[in-house]
């Protein structure tokens, strides 16, 4: 790609990103029915230009890459050819041989991208759905890669069909379960039958977009949120925070809020994101942002009291700040204690309710706690950092056990 290419595209996507999330999303349902990696055939129904955009925004939050959407290339025209290249358009003659396709198909998702599919062919001016092409169904069958069924309403309000500039509007998308061929049925009768399965779930996820409902958006703006913090766990994973996964959990953060704003299970991640801000932030600046992070997560633990995360971000904020600002390693202890009765089998509640009692003079629990991770196994590289430090603590708390303190010395020598 040329470097006016790379710089156009960069360009837009810094703007039509954002603007996706914060301006025009509605509400996005059942993201957590979208693989992180892999490949998969996206199929949508399809009634303006803007389900581009849109797609692309939440595929990039979610997967960190773009998704590739197979356009008729008489859609190539003025400022439009900067918008497609820019969002992952592949420009497509309707005329070309259907090898062709496939192979263009073949190669985009052994790339393991995501092909985004519009089965009803061209954009529909009416309410039903035209009938499905089975293009993308071959495709995915082709490559044995999943079907997620998408949906979107209100595209068409933001960009109708022959405008060329947004207007204001704004859009709810619902993603279903991945699909995959019958291995029971006969080969044209099993691409059939995907082809119908997928235009139910497509006819279904549009209804579910069309009618937001109070409760299921409050449930999807919290399973977003999970995913999101999925993402802040494995960022976290190596030495290093991996900023590009923190940067896509934000992204992922500001979709939620676009479904459910206010959301407590929202709140939380994105107060976990700020204390991983905090300690890398300009140490001028750390205690004014410690004290308003500090009251944001008193309110997630009397929201959220049997989510553990919160009294653990909570005992964690009392355990790392100095007592002038409030920090209280007996408080600490506390949250981290009840982060360990909501969830004994994470170890990091483990190891840090350890740290806080051997703060407060209680070696021998301390003790207890390290002797515990020690003795579970750990799963990934954080956990065997995890088991270092325990070791650690356990070598200084068994060195301080066995060394007599100043009373038990006075006494000796009297």
């Amino acid at each position: 790609m040329s470097l006016a290419k790379t710089l156009c595209r960069k360009g837009t996507n810094a703007l039509t990103r954002p603007a996706v999330r914060r301006r025009y999303l509605a509400g996005v349902e059942g993201l957590e029915h979208v693989p992180e990696h892999g490949p998969f055939v996206l199929i949508s129904n399809h009634v303006s230009f803007a389900e581009h955009f849109v797609y692309e925004a939440i595929l990039h939050a979610r997967r960190g890459r773009r998704g590739v959407f197979l356009t008729k290339a008489e859609s190539f025209r003025g400022i439009r050819t900067v918008w497609y290249e820019a969002m992952g358009a592949v420009a497509v003659d309707r005329d070309q041989p259907a090898r062709a396709l496939l192979e263009l198909a073949d190669t985009v998702l052994a790339d393991g991208d995501a092909l985004v599919v519009y089965p009803e062919g061209t954009r529909n001016r009416g309410s039903g759905l035209q009938p499905f092409k089975d293009g993308g169904f071959r495709f995915a069958a082709r490559a044995d890669v999943p079907v997620i069924p998408a949906a979107v309403w209100g595209t068409q309000d933001i960009l109708p069909i022959g405008a060329t500039m947004p207007r204001n509007g704004r859009a709810r998308v619902a993603f279903g379960p991945a699909l995959r061929p019958d291995p029971d049925l006969r080969h044209a009768a099993r691409l059939r039958d995907l082809v119908d399965r997928g235009r139910s779930a497509v006819a279904d996820l549009i209804d579910l977009a069309r009618h937001p409902a109070t409760g299921r958006s409050r449930e999807a703006a919290r399973r977003t949120a999970a995913v999101a913090g999925a993402l802040v766990e494995r960022a976290l994973d190596g030495p290093e925070p991996d900023r590009d996964r923190l940067k896509r959990a934000a992204a992922l953060l500001e979709v939620a809020d676009s479904t459910d704003p206010d959301n407590p299970h929202v709140r939380l991640v994105r107060n976990r994101l700020a204390g991983l801000r905090l300690l890398g932030g300009p140490a001028p600046l750390r205690p004014l942002r410690a004290l308003a992070l500090r009251g944001r997560l008193e309110r997630a633990a009397t929201e959220l009291p049997t989510e553990p995360m919160a009294h653990y971000l909570l005992g964690r904020w009392h355990l790392t700040a100095p007592g002038l600002l409030g920090g209280s390693p007996d408080r600490a202890a506390r949250h981290l204690a009840e982060a360990v009765h909501l969830d004994g089998g994470d170890t990091r509640y483990t190891m840090a309710r350890a740290e806080a009692l051997r703060r407060v003079g209680r070696e021998r629990e301390a003790l207890d706690d390290v002797e515990s991770v020690l003795d579970a196994p750990a799963a990934d590289e954080r956990g065997e950092r995890r088991r270092r430090r325990a070791a650690e603590l356990r070598a200084a708390l068994t060195a301080a056990a066995a060394t007599p303190t100043a009373e038990v010395m006075q006494r000796r020598t009297t």
